[in-house]
């Protein structure tokens, strides 16, 4: 008769269950590494060369203002200032500078009418520039040549654009160095999930802002340069460079 050894199969439950245990972690770490291999770039932002250029936009769109352009045909000579009859009808507000091909010309409003107190040549075209970036026009008296619409003046396009306000800019960076909360609701609005991210602001005169914070040594980081257009707070505009990293 077959003498049953309950020791022996109490021993072999217990290597099939170390055997068990194996292989399931075995199995768990397999499906890690398939995680953080096909998966990972996603989780970790994904190519920051695509980021990069999703920032940019993002970032400019956020920085930036419409931008109204009328180009204004003048079919008479005056001297001293002239006023157009009724132009600030076709716009909501006043926010607005007038230029001609080489320079910003003083500019006033008297009710709906324009002012323009600059010396105006036979066949001249300018450009007027509506933008919340500009200050409102003050108001005058001056006493200047009247012209009317379609007969001594017309408007000959009007464009909208969008430009860089300076102002935008410093208050972003403000919001960016205060907290870190200021920081992670600004990366929110980009639609910046997993990267980091820094930009400098080069003025005209070369001179620049940004922020502070940097990448670890040992990150890779992806940078780009933009020319831009801004308005500064003095409402003149100017050129100037937009530097961008993310890591």
């Amino acid at each position: 008769m077959l003498k049953f050894n309950k020791r022996s199969n109490k021993n072999i439950v217990k290597g099939g269950t170390h055997v068990g245990i194996m292989l399931s972690f075995i199995i768990f770490i397999s499906f890690v590494l398939f995680l953080y291999i096909f998966l990972g770039p996603r989780m970790s932002g994904g190519d920051k060369v695509s980021n990069l250029e999703f920032l940019k936009i993002q970032l400019i769109e956020e920085l930036s203002e419409e931008l109204i352009i009328f180009g204004v045909y003048i079919e008479d000579s005056a001297s001293g200032c002239i006023q157009l009859i009724d132009f600030l009808n076709n716009v909501e507000n006043d926010n607005l500078k007038v230029r001609s091909d080489s320079e910003i010309l003083d500019s006033y409003k008297n009710g709906n009418n324009l002012i323009i107190d600059q010396n105006i040549d036979d066949d001249s075209f300018l450009k007027v520039y509506f933008s919340e970036g500009f200050e409102d026009l003050s108001s005058s008296s001056l006493s200047c040549d009247l012209l009317q619409k379609d007969e001594d003046y017309s408007i000959t396009y009007i464009h909208i654009d969008s430009i860089i306000l300076e102002t935008k800019i410093l208050e972003i960076i403000e919001e960016y160095e205060e907290s870190s909360k200021g920081y992670n609701e600004i990366k929110l609005r980009l639609g910046l999930s997993f990267n980091e991210f820094a930009f400098d602001f080069i003025y005209q005169n070369q001179t620049s802002i940004g922020t502070s914070k940097e990448a670890h040594r040992f990150l890779e980081v992806h940078a780009d340069e933009i020319p831009i257009l801004y308005i500064t707070n003095q409402s003149e505009i100017k050129s100037g460079l937009l530097n961008i990293k993310i890591w």
